[in-house]
């Protein structure tokens, strides 16, 4: 899968403040995979509207995501890329990595329930 990924967007939500790289081409595909691990794996809905990104930052607070986000909302960079794989990954309670499902683009996806 090819991506574009251009502009800088934030999120202030429940589980943190984060700093959004932005998905210009290749979203599409991104949200149906989206679809599937909500339909397929996670067995629901996603409750709300969801847009394709790539996640730079977890800040700290709220001021510190403002004051990132106000560095970088004007960069004009664009970024191409060809992902092979998609993990999803979830955070323990002590910061450790969890991989829940991988998805190879050439291969089949892995899931480990935990």
């Amino acid at each position: 899968m090819s991506l574009i990924l251009q502009g800088i967007s934030r999120q202030k939500d429940i589980y943190g403040n984060y700093i959004f790289l932005n998905v210009k081409s290749g979203s599409q595909e991104l949200l149906k995979l989206h679809n599937s691990l909500y339909r397929n794996v996670f067995g629901g809905q996603y409750n709300k509207i969801y847009v394709p990104h790539m996640t730079v930052g977890k800040l700290d607070t709220a001021e510190k995501m403002e004051e990132v986000y106000c560095v970088l909302k004007d960069m004009d960079t664009v970024f191409e890329t060809t992902v092979d794989k998609i993990s999803v990954e979830k955070i323990g309670k002590h910061g450790e990595s969890i991989i829940i499902i991988e998805k190879e683009f050439k291969g089949k996806a892995r899931a480990d329930k935990k």
